[in-house]
């Protein structure tokens, strides 16, 4: 009997895609792709006040009396027991701990998550050329020990260095892959896992764990940007709405386990998607050192999929940076606008309009700064596994810059069931966009690619027949 998947126009393995086979997250509200996804359809806004406890032992916060920071955004996407971490498990002694960074000690809970996730014994990785590389930008450890002028510890200089976050996973599982730390600012995880991939396509690492981390402990950052007016003033992403006043910061971080498709297909891994291409630039000079540069976002987004061999039309949603301010929000639309236009004449595709989908998963749980860009893949893989686009929720009526026409562009303000797309009377794996900028001008933007299975390779045979009545119980 024929099935749906019969008729697909299955993924081509050119050899140089990379597969996700593992995934770890700790996000506000959720710290695993499950959780996540019940938040996502349910359609929850994740963001709350500063935790109290933390408020009370921020000196700096406590101390100012100056009416500019009486209305401070202190609204945040915050995760449960930031300050615990199981050191016995990682041999670590309590001392070292105290002085240990908690983005430190995130990652390598989150390390160990993603391999198990992926269904690998962590043994078996040890001595391997493995890579791992995590993107981070905020250092309010440090600035927490600096701000209680505790007596310095033999353990700080490693405890409060940024390298150590990926150094330190190296260390403890012993692989022997690059092991880099990238800050790019909110792109910083979605480069990282771009280093990952050209990683594994020169041979590098056989294996690499790709992600980022961002937590935040001290209010200054906070007022900073809330003096620059670029918080929400009501704690609210509203992405692309006409009254987004600004983003709204969050913490936590994730990871993914990356290998070869083709190594994974064959070694019969778990694949939760494909990367099938991604790409960085920079936006050059422009009118400010935050601002980014469409022209450049544009060119980058067509070199990805003209490489990829990706046509425009083939993409039925894309992860938007999608920060929810008035300004930068409309200049992320311009920028796809101009790429699909000119993928369109490359791949002379005409483009239909309403056909690909824009959505945020900052409306729900806020801005991860150096942890953005992974959020938004799991987010695009959870999607892809149940069939289902969810809401980027507080939107209403479209920011009065932005428009749509002459595009394929519309927003997801209401889940959807997922269509698979169809090519000249076959169907298509599902493929999206995920967009990353920094503020200093970093693009990052990756396309994904679901994966299906051939039946009649993931089928199997034995060498004895079973009766009727026979049952096989897996046992471990």
């Amino acid at each position: 009997m024929r099935t749906e998947t019969d008729n697909l126009m299955h993924t081509s393995q050119s050899g140089k895609e990379v597969a996700i086979i593992g995934i770890s997250n700790r996000f506000p509200g959720s710290n695993n792709v499950e959780e996540l996804w019940k938040q996502l359809v349910s359609e929850k806004s994740l963001i709350t006040k500063m935790p109290s406890n933390r408020l009370k032992k921020d000196n700096f916060f406590r101390n100012q009396t100056s009416k500019a920071n009486e209305s401070v955004n202190m609204w945040g996407g915050f995760i449960e027991e930031a300050d615990c971490f199981d050191a016995s498990f990682f041999n670590i002694s309590p001392r070292e701990a105290l002085s240990m960074d908690p983005q430190q000690r995130i990652v390598l809970e989150l390390a160990w998550q993603a391999i198990e996730d992926g269904g690998y014994k962590a043994s078996l990785l040890k001595g391997t050329n493995t890579g791992v590389f995590m993107g981070v930008c905020n250092t309010d450890f440090t600035e927490m020990i600096e701000k209680y002028g505790q007596d310095v510890d033999p353990y700080i200089p490693t405890g409060t260095s940024n390298s150590i976050i990926s150094n330190r996973i190296s260390f403890w599982f012993d692989f022997h892959g690059p092991s880099i730390t990238i800050d790019t600012a909110c792109a910083s995880s979605l480069v990282a896992i771009h280093q990952a991939v050209r990683a594994i396509e020169n041979g590098d690492c056989e294996h690499a764990l790709a992600g980022g981390i961002n937590i935040c402990l001290s209010s200054r950052r906070f007022i900073g940007l809330s003096k620059n007016g670029m918080l929400s003033k009501d704690g609210k992403c509203k992405a692309f709405d006409e009254k987004a006043d600004g983003y709204v910061r969050s913490e936590g971080g994730a990871i993914l386990l990356l290998k070869p498709l083709h190594k994974a297909i064959k070694d019969h891994d778990q694949i939760y998607g494909i990367i099938k291409g991604i790409g960085v630039n920079h936006g050059g000079r422009t009118n400010s050192l935050t601002i980014t540069n469409p022209k450049a976002h544009a060119d980058l987004i067509t070199d990805i999929y003209q490489k990829a061999g990706v046509s425009p039309e083939t993409v039925s949603y894309i992860e938007t940076h999608g920060p929810g301010t008035p300004l930068g929000d409309p200049i992320e639309i311009h920028g796809l606008k101009t790429a699909f236009s000119q993928l369109s004449k490359i791949f002379k595709q005409p483009l239909e309009e309403s056909t690909c989908g824009l959505g945020s998963i900052k409306t729900n749980i806020g801005h991860l700064e150096s942890a953005a860009g992974v959020a938004g893949i799991i987010k695009v893989i959870a999607s892809m596994k149940n069939n289902l686009l969810p809401a980027s929720i507080n939107f209403e009526n479209l920011n009065e810059m932005i428009r749509f026409n002459d595009s394929p562009f519309y927003i997801v303000n209401q889940k959807k069931i997922w269509e698979r797309e169809k090519n000249n009377g076959v169907l298509s794996p599902r493929r999206a966009g995920v967009s990353s900028f920094g503020f200093g001008g970093s693009n990052a933007h990756v396309i994904l690619e679901e994966y299906i299975p051939d039946l009649e390779v993931d089928s199997f045979t034995t060498d004895f027949d079973l009766k009727e009545d026979s049952a096989i119980f897996p046992l471990s």
